[in-house]
Formats: structure tokens, sequence, C-alpha cells
């Protein structure tokens, strides 16, 4: 669905070119003048084409425009195809633009919305597909086990009072909450093509396709080591088919170059989920 919303909007942003182009165009194309193609058999040359400028009704048949003054017929020929062009790019974006309207408002599965307002009924009818919200709710209630905290790790919590090992996180878990992004913190990811278990920084819920991705914040890669667990991490994400950008984000930081929530919360629009 969300590739769907993808190519209209590429289409949407092709016709906006074309229609640029052609108004642009049409600002210096004859106004009132108009073509008469005439095809005529040729004995040598087989069919051959003339061209005839008709700018007086008086007289339909127009006057016959010599090799020399075919660059008045191409101006014509111009126009027409740009007017054309106009018209069609117009009547096509008319019409994205009203599909993608009701896209949007089908992105939902139109099923899951049935009995919504009636919730004891659609408690009896045992529905087949759960609404966004019961979906969101099933998912935060699911129990993990956490990576545990080591005595020397400092004491850091969240808005929510959730423990985290750094302010970075701190403030990555409080952005994600203040956009109503739900998360779960250090939750086990079971690598089956590499037969490991990692537990990612956050693994946040993308409600609309129902689906999980993977945030990782990389807080120290000014440190060689750090640096290079953290490329192993992602390489071992992208190996068991993770996508960067998708399905698999990151932040980063060094101690010259502070978590920036600007870029953080650019990161998760590009992901379609703020």
């Amino acid at each position: 669905m969300q590739s769907l919303l993808i190519f209209i909007q590429k289409k949407l942003a092709e016709m906006s070119e074309y229609i640029r182009m052609a108004e642009k165009s049409l600002l210096n194309a004859p106004q009132n003048e108009h073509l008469r193609i005439v095809t005529r058999n040729g004995k040598r040359n087989g069919h051959r084409v003339q061209f005839f400028l008709v700018s007086d009704r008086h007289n339909p048949n127009g006057k016959y425009l010599k090799n020399k003054e075919r660059n008045i017929a191409k101006q014509i020929a111009r126009r027409d195809y740009d007017k054309k062009v106009l018209r069609r790019a117009k009547k096509f974006s008319k019409a994205l633009n009203s599909f993608q309207k009701e896209l949007l408002a089908y992105m939902k599965d139109p099923c899951s919305e049935v009995f919504s307002s009636n919730p004891a009924k659609r408690l009896l009818a045992n529905p087949y597909i759960s609404s966004d919200e019961e979906y969101r709710k099933n998912w935060e209630l699911k129990s993990y086990k956490r990576k545990p905290f080591s005595e020397n790790t400092p004491a850091i919590y969240t808005e929510n009072g959730e423990r985290v090992r750094s302010k970075s996180e701190k403030i990555i878990a409080d952005k994600l909450t203040q956009l109503k992004i739900p998360y779960r913190y250090e939750c086990p990811l079971r690598l089956e093509t590499q037969e490991r278990t990692i537990h990612p920084d956050f693994t946040l819920l993308d409600i609309k396709n129902r689906r999980e991705i993977i945030l990782e914040h990389f807080g120290l890669m000014d440190d060689v080591n750090y640096s290079q667990s953290a490329v192993k991490k992602i390489n071992r994400c992208i190996l068991e088919g993770f996508v960067p950008g998708e399905n698999l984000l990151f932040t980063m930081e060094t101690q010259d170059s502070p978590l920036d929530t600007r870029l953080l919360v650019k990161i998760l629009e590009n992901a379609n989920l703020a």
C-alpha cells in the first residue's frame, strides 16, 4: 500500500513538471494561427507533406509554407502539442489526487473497524482483524525479558519511569513517547540465519503497516572499538534481511557531535513513523 502511495506521488511530481514546462512554452507560442497539413503522392519520393498556415478564416486553405518558413510550422505544432500535454497532465493530476485521497482514507483495513462503535458486539463476533488500537495494545502488553543492568550502570529513567542505559537513550525514548510511537526497549531479537540473539536499543511498532522497526543508537562513535562493534551489529541486521532506512534505523553521536533530536525526528519521518 505504501509503495502505491509513493508511485502516485512520483507520478504527481512528473505531471507537475509537464504542466510547468508546457505553460512556460505556451507563453511565447503563436495565438491564432493554425496548420493545415496535406499529404500528396510524389512520383519519385513517395509521400510528400505540405504545410499551410491558416490565419484568416476567410481563407481556410491557408498560405503554403516553403521550406525556409517551416520554423512557423514547428512553433504551431509545438503549441498544439503543449496544449494537449497541459490538458492531459492536469486531468491525470486531478485523477491521481482524487485516488490518493481515497487511498489515504482506506489505508486502514476497512474490515478492522467493523463494530468499532459497539465493542460488546465486536467481542462476541470474534473479529478476523484487530483494529489499530487493539493491535497496539496487544503489542504493548506482550512481555519480554530485557537485558539486566550491571551494578555500575547509571540509574537513568525516562519520563515514563523506564530505566535506560544512557542520557541519549532517555532523550530518544521521551521523543518516541511524545510522538506516540510505541516501542520496546532492549527487546530480544532472534537472528535465525545467524543463530544468535541480539537486543536492539529500540523496537518500534509501525501500526499502519503492522511491522516492527529496529532503532539503534550508537553513542561512542569516536571510540574505535565501539565503532567497529557498531558496524558489525548493523551488518548482522542487514544480513538478516533488514533494510537501512526502512526497517533498520540508527542514530549516532560522538563527543563533539551529540545527539540531535531534529535528525531523529527526520529519520522517523522518512520511515513514515512521525
